[in-house]
């Protein structure tokens, strides 16, 4: 990916294919439905996914592999952890 081309979101693209609305999408990503607009248009985020996506080149993984998800059902033990699959 070369920095002088100019990111465009396929977030409507794919939200289309998958028949979703953006209300409906909002939902699902836990964001709302101006979110998902201005994702869209590329008015905010594209930045940031630029940058992600930078990051799991760099290292070698994928998006998922970032992040482990730490049960909120016992505080004191957060070394309870399940990887999203």
């Amino acid at each position: 990916m070369s920095e002088q081309n100019k990111a465009i979101s396929k977030i409507a693209e794919l939200r289309n294919k998958s028949g979703l609305t953006q209300l409906q999408l909002a939902t699902l990503a836990g964001v709302t439905p101006n979110t998902i607009q201005n994702w869209e248009v590329g008015k905010s985020g594209i930045e940031q996914i630029q940058k992600y996506i930078r990051l799991c080149r760099a290292l070698n993984c994928n998006l998922e592999d970032l992040i482990d998800y730490v049960s909120n059902d016992n505080k004191e033990d957060n070394k309870t952890t399940r990887r999203l699959s």
